[in-house]
């Protein structure tokens, strides 16, 4: 069977092979998707922060590895400026387990490592390694299913995050309400 190229796969006068090569990133505020394990130090992260944040009222919250860009940091860090809402979302490998609010953030840059801004603000097991990333996010809460629901790549509002990528950090946003699923 012979592929018409041009034809409009979805009704929306768009060829659907044109639309996947000529992507749109997303212009609404950012959020970001945070991969976390017990394993590496053998402690239950979500509640060592958590912990802190109740004390508190925030805590920081590290990003091992690879980083982001400066751009999506400043991206972040001028929304935050205008007091936009951000959320930092935390997964495992099998789903997107809690959520927080972003306050602030440190960092930028793909290989560069930072001390924690605050050390006696982070948990102990890991307040003296450099992270590429420090974020600053307060009232840790499990996910809520329609805030799960409504989560898109930034970069490609019409894909949904995927939690099996080898990716560690991911920018998403909020889908437009006739998007959710």
């Amino acid at each position: 069977m012979e592929r018409d190229w041009f034809a409009d796969d979805d009704g929306r006068g768009v060829p659907a092979y044109f639309r996947r090569a000529h992507r749109r990133p997303a212009n609404g505020p950012v959020s970001f998707m945070l991969r976390y394990g017990d394993s590496l130090f053998k402690v239950n992260t979500v509640a060592e922060h958590a912990a802190l944040d109740r004390k508190y009222g925030y805590v920081w919250l590290g990003k091992f590895g690879v980083g982001a860009s400066q751009a999506r940091i400043d991206q972040l860090k001028a929304q935050l400026t205008k007091k936009q809402p951000s959320t930092l979302y935390l997964c495992n490998h099998k789903a997107i387990t809690h959520e927080a609010r972003i306050l602030d953030v440190v960092g930028g840059g793909v290989r560069n490592l930072r001390v924690a801004p605050q050390p006696s603000r982070v948990p102990k097991y890991y307040r003296d390694i450099g992270c590429a990333i420090w974020f600053k996010v307060s009232g840790i809460r499990k996910a809520r299913p329609e805030s799960i629901r409504a989560l898109r790549l930034a970069n490609d509002p019409t894909s949904i995050p995927r939690l099996n990528t080898t990716q560690s950090l991911i920018m998403v946003v909020r889908a437009r309400k006739r998007d959710e699923i």
